[in-house]
């Protein structure tokens, strides 16, 4: 199985700046697992703690260091998170 940081995602959903408006619950909920604090509205941060704690319920059922990255995560339905390329190209 393939992974990634919590860092190399937030780069990744945040390449373009259009889409990651969509996914900043999401962004902000792995830029909080890495230790930063960030600041936004607080709509956001409810959001981004219930991402959090489905990605530390995952991570304690066994997913490992990093994240997972393969279809049918619950974090982007439909799309195949196995290699970068691939996403990059669900978010154009």
């Amino acid at each position: 199985m393939l992974s990634a940081s919590a860092h190399d995602l937030v780069e990744i959903f945040s390449s373009d700046i259009m889409k990651a408006s969509a996914l900043l619950p999401l962004i902000v909920a792995l830029r909080q697992r890495t230790g930063e604090a960030v600041r936004v509205p607080v709509e956001v941060l409810e959001v981004a703690a219930d991402i959090r704690e489905r990605i530390e319920e995952r991570m304690a059922g066994g997913a490992g260091a990093g994240f997972p990255l393969f279809r049918g995560t619950g974090l982007m339905p439909g799309v195949d998170l196995s290699d970068s390329a691939s996403l990059r190209d669900s978010m154009e």
